[in-house]
């Protein structure tokens, strides 16, 4: 019984000793702290927020931007740990012993841009398409995709020759910058549309035009006239077809109405007469 009332009054005096020392111990801390942070290089706006700095239960928290660095996943000072990339900004933690902060930096917003060189051009012209893009993993370039001049170029920036065709679904390009994360993930981001010029080309039929814009001009006495308008600064081009012509026989053999236009054919002499067949012209009729 003795002796353990000796230990109990042992550890009754160590308690009492711990706890006298206590408050200068963390008044201590406080003021290393308050030293260690006054040390680093910060600016002028960064102070610590301190709590009864100059008593025994006091303690500061580190300033604000003090730990953090401007780039991601580097400190002033401290350790980097707990790195975490999203699609919009990164995030990290700074620490020194027991003062933790946590960092964010935003990420840039991607940028993409597409052209064309030059960027009007006729049929059958080469082309110059550039791109290039910031922030992104993957991009690629696509042209005409429902037709058979379908083209497409792989890479966050780089350039290729196109010569477009007025033919099989593709007469006017554009060209689709697409970028993402990723070969799976992606959307289009620019786009470039080529000022196609257009000579106009004549039909093979009555007032029609292959390329261009139909005009009608008066008719001549022997065709049917008409222009084919080009297109953002395309040449025009005068279209015509000539008029049916219809044959009559005329009172000599083997001669037809009108001259030019009616043609003599199937001549034959009998003993007693000529016969010939007068050929229309242009779709002109026929005597016989």
């Amino acid at each position: 019984m003795k002796k353990y009332i000796q230990i109990l009054l042992l550890g009754s005096a160590f308690f009492a000793f711990a706890f006298t020392m206590l408050p200068a111990q963390r008044h201590g801390v406080v003021q290393g702290a308050i030293q260690e942070l006054s040390s680093l290089a910060l600016p002028q706006s960064a102070e610590a927020i301190c709590y009864n700095p100059n008593n025994p239960g006091g303690y500061c928290d580190p300033p604000q931007g003090a730990y953090c660095a401007a780039t991601h996943y580097s400190c002033i000072k401290g350790g980097s740990s707990r790195h975490v990339e999203t699609a919009t900004m990164w995030t990290w933690t700074c620490g020194i012993r027991l003062d933790f902060e946590d960092c964010s930096e935003l990420k840039p917003a991607p940028t993409a841009v597409v052209t064309v060189s030059p960027n009007a051009v006729r049929y059958g012209q080469a082309m110059t398409v550039s791109w290039g893009s910031t922030n992104y993993a993957y991009c690629k370039v696509r042209v005409c995709p429902s037709s058979i001049w379908y083209k497409e170029w792989v890479g966050v920036s780089g350039s290729a020759t196109y010569t477009a065709s007025p033919l099989y679904g593709c007469g006017q390009p554009t060209f689709s910058l697409n970028c993402g994360p990723n070969s799976t993930t992606w959307t289009e981001v620019a786009s470039a549309t080529p000022t196609m010029i257009i000579d106009g080309v004549c039909g093979y039929n009555l007032n029609t035009c292959s390329w261009g814009t139909f005009s009608d001009t008066p008719d001549s006495s022997t065709q049917y006239l008409w222009n084919c308008l080009g297109q953002n600064g395309g040449n025009t081009t005068s279209c015509a077809i000539n008029k049916p012509i219809n044959a009559t026989c005329t009172a000599n053999h083997y001669a037809c109405n009108p001259i030019p236009g009616g043609v003599s054919i199937n001549n034959a002499a009998r003993a007693d007469r000529w016969t010939w067949d007068c050929q229309g012209s242009y779709g002109g009729t026929s005597q016989t």
